[in-house]
């Protein structure tokens, strides 16, 4: 019978694709290297073929990144001064209100 140290090792080097130590970390996910090396080239091969593009020669409609776990997606940026602006929204986002 395994003691109380024995378990504890073995639960502290736990394969990381084992069912227990996902659902002791939850965020770290089951990626190991290996999986971090396709996924980024992927993304590479992606962007080449996305560069030859004529979206790609005008530097819009970038591919997406195939998402990991544990890493954020980066959020969409918004583009400002692609619709007219009318004169009294401008002055109140600049503070310049007539008083």
């Amino acid at each position: 019978m395994a003691g109380l140290r024995e378990v504890a090792a073995w639960a502290v080097h736990l394969p990381e694709d084992s069912a227990t130590f996902r659902a002791v970390y939850p965020d770290r996910g089951p990626w190991g290297l290996s999986e971090q090396l396709l996924a980024e080239a992927v993304d590479t091969l992606h962007w080449l073929q996305w560069a030859k593009t004529v979206d790609g020669s005008k530097n819009r409609n970038h591919p997406r990144p195939i998402p990991r776990p544990g890493v954020e997606p980066e959020r969409e940026k918004k583009t400002y001064g692609t619709q007219p602006v009318p004169l009294d929204e401008l002055r109140a986002f600049l503070g310049w209100n007539a008083a």
